[in-house]
């Protein structure tokens, strides 16, 4: 873990987007433990955290589900790379973007963030 530790330290967004692309592309690299790692150093203050969740974005994929589920973010992926079905991804990215977002303003609506967070 010492060796990881120092290697993102030096490296930072680049050795975490690395590491993320090197697993997705089969090589056995850690690149799950990589990200808990990336959490760590939000935590601590050395990263900010928009920048590793969009980096991370890359292996939700598979950290969500693998091989045995296949979730929307996989089909639209296959709709623009494998497939080159242009109208398809598009549609089934914006209609993820729609469902995400009616959900987020659900939940916002349903709750109170500050009282959560302790503003008020």
């Amino acid at each position: 873990m010492n060796d990881l530790h120092g290697f993102v330290g030096h490296w930072g967004y680049v050795a975490i987007f690395v590491v993320v692309v090197l697993g997705n592309v089969g090589l056995p690299v850690p690149e799950e433990t990589i990200l808990a790692l990336a959490g760590y150093l939000v935590w601590r203050g050395k990263l900010r955290l928009s920048f590793v969740l969009a980096v991370g974005a890359i292996a939700e994929a598979k950290v969500l589900g693998g091989q045995r589920v296949i979730p929307v973010t996989h089909d639209i992926e296959i709709a623009f790379t494998y497939a080159q079905n242009w109208p398809l991804g598009a549609a089934l990215a914006v209609l993820l973007m729609l469902v995400v977002g009616t959900l987020v303003l659900l939940v916002l609506r349903r709750f109170d963030l500050d009282l959560i967070l302790g503003r008020r």
